[in-house]
């Protein structure tokens, strides 16, 4: 029975409530795997930033937004955003609307986008289309979409190299095969 005084769950139900709560927790975590985000600074066009704008961006093949607002110094983050095409925009009281199209985010990508807004009425717009110069200036890291087509047209040995290069953990196994498969050639 449960002993309210200790309030321990009886060794026979810790594992029953462990193998519940294992799932529930790895499902989390591979959930949130391979999401992105934008992130930026928006400013005047004399540079100072804008605090309390809004800043949404909206996935072209569903037309779902998610809005943020800037904080005191200008500054948005939107975070947990899937691999897609975005249209960002951008409203802040006394300037014109901004919009830019043409963002695409690959997977695990944090894109920086920082925006200039231009005084006029908010009725007035700016649209950039295209996509701007997306570089990732929050990590060192380098990385690159290596997509399903591409990956078909390797040989198998080129594969696992591409493999390994997208799963470090798993490239050690992979060096240890082909090392084996070299020995066993030249014999």
């Amino acid at each position: 029975m449960f002993d309210f005084a200790s309030r321990t769950i009886p060794s026979k139900f810790a594992g029953i409530t462990r193998i519940l709560i294992l799932p529930a927790l790895i499902v989390a975590h591979a959930h949130a795997q391979g999401l992105g985000s934008l992130s930026g600074v928006i400013t005047d066009q004399s540079g100072a930033t804008i605090p309390s704008a809004t800043v949404t961006a909206t996935e072209v093949a569903t037309d779902f937004g998610r809005s943020v607002t800037t904080g005191s110094d200008g500054r948005y983050v939107i975070p947990e955003l899937r691999p897609a095409g975005y249209v960002l925009t951008v409203q802040a009281q006394g300037f014109r609307h901004f919009s830019q199209t043409g963002i695409t985010l690959q997977a695990d990508e944090s894109a920086t986008l920082n925006v200039k807004l231009e005084i006029g009425a908010a009725t007035e717009s700016v649209t950039v289309q295209g996509s701007a110069l997306q570089v990732d200036t929050n990590t060192e890291t380098l990385r690159q979409v290596v997509d399903n087509s591409r990956i078909a047209a390797r040989t198998s040995a080129e594969a696992d190299i591409l493999f390994s290069l997208s799963r470090p953990q798993e490239a050690e196994s992979i060096n240890r095969v082909a090392s084996l498969r070299c020995s066993s050639a030249s014999r």
